[in-house]
């Protein structure tokens, strides 16, 4: 994508081989303007290329998030519910995991392929792609039915795994699944977030509400939710890390204060 070039470029281009015939103010706004226009030749395209790249990554990421919010409700229907009756594999998830990644490369592949025709939208900081030219708009079909199912799944069995829960309390005081309960906690968050992005990215913002800040506000959420949100809800919800964590930051400081205090127990 080539930046447009304004008429005024040409006749700069025309006049620069009368410089000397100019007075010195005029010479520098020309030579400005000629200089602005070709870094904008060249400063353009590789600028939208990194964005499409960016953005390319982030979908397929997202799509992967999306399959492992289902993985995660499964586990814990599995451990929570089903896990009188049968035990699943580890070797299950890891199938799971590595068959995302792949899934997560190719759609990042495909995405960057020339046959795509993904295009960079500035105006509202989103990339388009012609959904009518076959196998890409079977793909991009496929990749919403994959996220609407995966949710759709999460959510029944999230509603299930809260009822199994209440009327397990009911029944038994003495039923205490602290950990597994915080592990149910944050997957809720993603299942709510993940699901939040879904529908304004695939319902609201290509079809009801297409507008800038809309757009970037939605990109800002997005990825917060494909590099921070999981980590720092870990980081929430998990005591033990938490503290780990702050033994690495104040690390100087906890080491002064032991020095400090065997000292005084010295004297």
């Amino acid at each position: 994508m080539l930046h447009p070039v304004h008429p005024v470029a040409y006749s700069m281009v025309f006049y620069i081989e009368n410089l000397e015939d100019l007075y010195p103010s005029t010479r520098a706004r020309i030579a400005f303007g000629v200089v602005y226009i070709a870094l904008a030749v060249i400063a353009i395209p590789v600028y939208t290329l990194i964005i499409t790249i960016f953005m390319a990554i982030m979908g397929s990421v997202y799509s992967g998030s999306v399959i492992m919010v289902f993985l995660l409700a499964a586990n814990r229907f599995f451990v929570l519910v089903l896990s009188r009756f049968f035990t699943v594999p580890p070797v299950f998830y890891k199938i799971c995991i590595v068959s995302t990644f792949v899934y997560v490369a190719a759609l990042f592949g495909i995405s960057l392929s020339p046959k795509a025709d993904i295009q960079y939208e500035p105006l509202f900081l989103m990339l388009r792609a012609d959904t009518e030219k076959g196998w890409i708009g079977f793909l991009t079909d496929m990749d919403g039915y994959v996220g609407f199912v995966c949710f759709g799944s999460t959510f029944l069995m999230y509603v299930i795994i809260t009822g199994y829960l209440i009327l397990q309390r009911t029944q038994s005081t003495n039923y205490n699944l602290k950990k597994e309960l915080k592990v149910l906690v944050q997957g809720i968050f993603i299942f709510l977030l993940g699901l939040f992005i879904l529908l304004n990215r695939d319902v609201i913002a290509q079809r009801i509400f297409l507008r800038y800040w809309y757009t970037a506000s939605l990109n800002v959420v997005w990825i917060f939710y494909c590099g921070l949100f999981n980590p720092l809800l870990y980081l929430i919800t998990n005591r033990e890390l938490r503290r780990q964590a702050r033994s690495i930051v104040f690390k100087n400081e906890s080491n002064l204060v032991t020095i400090t205090s065997s000292r005084a127990r010295t004297s």
